[in-house]
C-alpha cells in the first residue's frame, strides 16, 4: 500500500513538474498594433494609437515615448491602447512593455510638416489608390464619409472623436455641394450611402473606376478606360464639388453594394511644405561686379533640403548648372551637406555647363557642422570677358539640348530604393555678374 502512495505522489509531482517545464517553454507571438507603421512619417500634432497583441488579442501594456532620443511620454497605468499626440517634429521611439516580463517591442516614426504622403500640387490633392481586392471583379460600390475631431477627456487623455458625414445636392445638378455633419448621437441608419458606379460606359468605351481624388474643394473619381475607343485613357467624373478642411483628419468607408468587402481609412489634406519651408535650390554668386582674370566663387545654396531629404531617405542628387564661356570652372567644394549621413560630391563639366552629383551612405557622419550650402563652383573670369556673364540651375525641355551637357541635364533625385523623389523646388532664375571693376 505505502509503494502504491509513493507511485502516485511520484506520479503527481511528474505531472506537475512537466506542466511547469511546458509553461516555462510556451511561446507567444508579441507584436505591436498601431495607428502608425514602422518608419511611417507624419504630420505634427499627430494622434497615435498603440498597444501590444498577444497571440493576435490586445495585452496589458505600458508604453515609453522618446523624441530625440529624450523621453517625451511615459504611460502611468496599464492599459489595452495607449494614445498620445505627437506635436513636435522629429524621430520618435515608442517601446511598448509587457508588465511583470522581459517583453518589450519597439516602434520608430518619424512626423514633420513635410509629411511624406502621396500628395500633388504643393500637398492639396490626395489620391486614394482603392486596393485590387475590392475593385475585382469591377462592381458598383458606396461610400461614405467620417470627420475625426480631437477631444480631451477628464484625465487627460486625447482622443479621436468620430462625427458622421452626408453629402448634400442642394442645386439638383447631381454633384454633391454642401457637406452636413451629423450630431455626436447619429446612428449608421442616420448617415447615407453614396453609389460609385463601376464600371461606366460612356464615349464607346469600358471605364473601370481607377481611384478617387480628394481635394480641398472638390472630390473627383478617376476611371481607366479598359475596352473600346478610349483604351487606356483616364476618365474624370466630377462628384462633389466640396472637399476637405486642410489640417483636419477625415476617413472614409467604401464598400461593395452586397457589403461582402469594404475597406477603411484615414487621411488629411495639407500643405506639404509652406512659403517658410519649401526646399529649394538656388544659386548665389559672391558678388556681381568683376574684372577679367579675377576669380568668383558661385555657391549652390538648398534652404530646407537637408530637412526634406532626411523625411523621404534621400541618397542621391543630380542637377546641371550652366554659365557663360567666359566664366571657366576651375574646381567644385561640396560642403558637409546632411548631418547624419556619410556624403561625397562629384562634377562633370564642359566649356559651358557642368553636372553635380552627391551622394549620402548610412555610415558614421563627418565631424564637420552641416550646412544650408550643396556646392560651391570656383570660376575664373577670362582675360577678354566683357559685358554681362550669366549662370543659372538648369531644366531642358527638349531631348536635343542634351547633348549641350556632359550629362543628362535635369534634376534627378533618388531615395535608398532607386525611386525618384519629386517636391524639391529648383529656382531656375539666371544670377547676372557685370564686368567692369570689382565691387
Amino acid at each position: 500500500m505505502r509503494k502504491l502512495w509513493v507511485s502516485i505522489l511520484g506520479l503527481v509531482l511528474l505531472l506537475a513538474l512537466s506542466g511547469c517545464i511546458g509553461n516555462m517553454f510556451e511561446s507567444h507571438d508579441y507584436t505591436i498594433k498601431s495607428s502608425v507603421g514602422a518608419g511611417e512619417a507624419l504630420p505634427p500634432n499627430s494622434i497615435i494609437e498603440v498597444g501590444m497583441l498577444k497571440d493576435g488579442k490586445p495585452a496589458s501594456s505600458l508604453i515609453k515615448v522618446y523624441l530625440e532620443g529624450k523621453l517625451y511620454f511615459e504611460a502611468t497605468q496599464t492599459s489595452l491602447t495607449h494614445v498620445f499626440a505627437a506635436k513636435d517634429e522629429g524621430e520618435y521611439k515608442v517601446e511598448v512593455i509587457l508588465p511583470d516580463s522581459d517583453v518589450k517591442k519597439e516602434l520608430s516614426f518619424k512626423v514633420s510638416a513635410l509629411e511624406r504622403e502621396v500628395y500633388l500640387d504643393g500637398g492639396k490633392i490626395y489620391y486614394d489608390y482603392l486596393s485590387d481586392d475590392l475593385l475585382s471583379p469591377a462592381t458598383d460600390l458606396y461610400i461614405r464619409f467620417y470627420k475625426l475631431n480631437e477631444k480631451v477627456m477628464d484625465n487627460g487623455e486625447v482622443v479621436l472623436e468620430r462625427r458622421r458625414l452626408n453629402l448634400l445636392d442642394t442645386d439638383g445638378n447631381n454633384i454633391y455641394d454642401t457637406w452636413e455633419v451629423l450630431p455626436s448621437t447619429a446612428t449608421t441608419y442616420d448617415q447615407l450611402w453614396y453609389n460609385i458606379p463601376n464600371p461606366v460606359n460612356q464615349y464607346d468605351t469600358v471605364w473601370q473606376l481607377s481611384y478617387i481624388e480628394y481635394n480641398d474643394n472638390e472630390i473627383n473619381l478617376k476611371y481607366t478606360g479598359v475596352s473600346g475607343t478610349y483604351k487606356g485613357y483616364t476618365l474624370t467624373v466630377p462628384f462633389a464639388e466640396v472637399g476637405f478642411e486642410l489640417n483636419e483628419w477625415y476617413s472614409r468607408y467604401i464598400t461593395t453594394t452586397d457589403f461582402s468587402k469594404h475597406i477603411y481609412g484615414q487621411f488629411m489634406i495639407h500643405e506639404r511644405y509652406n512659403s517658410d519651408s519649401k526646399p529649394v535650390f538656388k544659386i548665389m554668386p559672391e558678388k556681381k561686379t568683376v574684372s577679367p582674370g579675377q576669380s568668383l566663387k558661385i555657391f549652390v545654396k538648398a534652404e530646407n533640403v537637408a530637412d526634406f531629404a532626411k523625411i523621404y531617405d534621400v541618397r542621391y542628387m543630380q542637377f546641371a548648372l550652366n554659365h557663360s564661356t567666359m566664366l571657366v570652372l576651375d574646381s567644385v567644394e561640396f560642403p558637409e551637406f546632411m548631418d547624419g549621413l556619410k556624403e561625397t560630391g562629384a562634377y562633370n563639366k564642359n566649356d559651358s555647363s557642368v553636372v553635380l552629383y552627391k551622394a549620402f551612405f548610412d555610415e558614421k557622419d563627418e565631424s564637420e557642422d552641416a550646412t544650408s550650402t550643396i556646392a560651391v563652383l570656383n570660376f575664373t573670369v577670362t582675360d577678354d570677358a566683357t559685358g554681362e556673364l550669366s549662370a543659372s540651375l538648369v531644366y531642358e525641355g527638349w531631348w536635343n539640348t542634351y547633348s549641350n551637357y556632359p550629362d543628362l541635364p535635369n534634376p534627378l533625385i533618388k531615395d535608398k530604393d532607386n525611386s525618384n523623389v519629386d517636391g524639391f523646388v529648383f529656382d531656375h532664375t539666371p544670377v547676372v555678374i557685370t564686368v567692369g571693376g570689382e565691387e
